[in-house]
């Protein structure tokens, strides 16, 4: 798992301006119909091909440290504990307890604890997003 925490102002900065750039890509929908996204690096003779998913993605962060929101990237198939699922969709512990105890978000019990798949936790964050408090 990667965490981008306390982006300080020249990050924020920096991305912004980046995502202005991206911008004009995505508006120009010239990534729309490409598998690889190519990226040539400056003061190199190289092309980097990036696949379109991976592009994306980074755009989405670039987007969230130029707003100064946090960032955590994590693969599908690692777990999570109860708190964490909490703090990610910003409900209670007692309320992500009741979730996972009523069935409504699946977890496996490791000897007293309780973990829930980083996927498992997504699936109930878009599904339920609208219900979930602010």
């Amino acid at each position: 798992m990667l965490q981008l925490e306390k982006i300080s102002k020249e990050e924020q900065k920096t991305a912004f301006e980046a995502l202005k750039m991206l911008e004009n890509v995505f508006k120009k929908n010239e990534i729309e119909k490409e598998e690889v996204i190519l990226i040539h690096v400056n003061n190199e003779k190289s092309i980097i091909p990036i696949p379109k998913r991976a592009f994306c993605l980074f755009y989405y962060v670039l987007k969230a440290v130029s707003e100064k929101k946090n960032v955590v990237l994590s693969s599908h198939n690692e777990e999570m504990s109860i708190l964490e699922f909490a703090d990610m969709l910003n409900i209670s512990y007692p309320y992500a307890i009741r979730l996972v105890k009523t069935g409504e978000v699946p977890c496996k019990k490791i000897g007293k604890h309780r973990r829930i798949t980083y996927e498992d936790a997504l699936i109930y964050q878009e599904k339920y997003q609208k219900i979930l408090p602010k």
